[in-house]
């Protein structure tokens, strides 16, 4: 998940998504509507997304260290 990190609907679990422009990062996918489910992307997504990066890149530095 950290070497390839993708962004998923919270509801449904897809990756497509219908966006104003190409989104260049995680940010840029607020207000985001996910193709199959219709759920609106919000800030508060994006927070929880980069706290479960955080955590996996983590446990994998650790998971590294033994």
């Amino acid at each position: 998940m950290a070497n390839n990190p993708r962004f998923a609907c919270k509801h449904c679990g897809s990756e497509a998504f219908k966006c104003v422009s190409e989104p260049k990062s995680l940010d840029q996918f607020v207000g985001a509507v996910c193709s199959d489910c219709g759920a609106t992307v919000t800030e508060n997504d994006i927070r929880e997304h980069y706290l479960k990066l955080g955590t996996q890149i983590g446990r994998d530095i650790f998971k590294d260290l033994k």
